[in-house]
């Protein structure tokens, strides 16, 4: 697990997650108290003090940040949506699905272009796509139809969501 912690103290949520017992791949913190960060720099010598919050660069953490969202939002809408991919009464049904949710978040998907980061997006589409596909053993179709659903949503966000969900789904054989 990757921690970002924002006015960290004495880094108390470090101690809670070590009590917990969940692993830590690292553990970057912000906070301006000086004796604060004393006292963690001396129980935790691994971790990387950055300084004031609002004086912090936070671009290093952008991927992760974007990453976690990204699926985190994923997750939260499948888990609550009745219709699935073994459920969905025709494969253009499904395209229809997906696309008026990604919708939505056409502002996060327009910057995500806008800053060459849609490399997140089609890891989240391939994590999703394969978790659904397990019945299919061929890789070569497995690739086909995750790099082709993944090609076909960034034309349709590049040309500005023209078409509408339904008329996409339309070439869906």
């Amino acid at each position: 697990m990757k921690v970002l912690s924002l006015f960290d103290g004495i880094s108390c949520g470090r101690l809670a997650l070590e009590r917990a017992g969940l692993p830590l791949e690292c553990y970057d913190a912000f906070d301006i108290d000086k004796y604060a960060v004393t006292v963690s720099k001396r129980n935790y010598p691994d971790i990387v003090h950055h300084g004031d919050v609002f004086d912090g660069d936070f671009t290093k953490f952008k991927d992760d940040i974007l990453r976690y969202y990204i699926d985190t939002e994923t997750s939260k809408w499948l888990e609550s949506s009745d219709m699935n991919y073994l459920n969905a009464s025709s494969p253009q049904a499904y395209v229809i699905f997906l696309l008026e949710h990604l919708y939505q978040y056409r502002d996060v998907i327009d910057l995500m272009m806008r800053d060459g980061r849609m490399y997140l997006l089609e890891a989240e589409f391939d994590k999703r796509f394969r978790a659904i596909l397990t019945d299919v053993s061929d890789p070569w179709h497995i690739a086909f139809t995750i790099g082709g659903f993944y090609k076909l949503f960034c034309y349709w966000a590049e040309t500005g969501y023209e078409k509408t969900p339904q008329e996409i789904a339309e070439y869906v054989k």
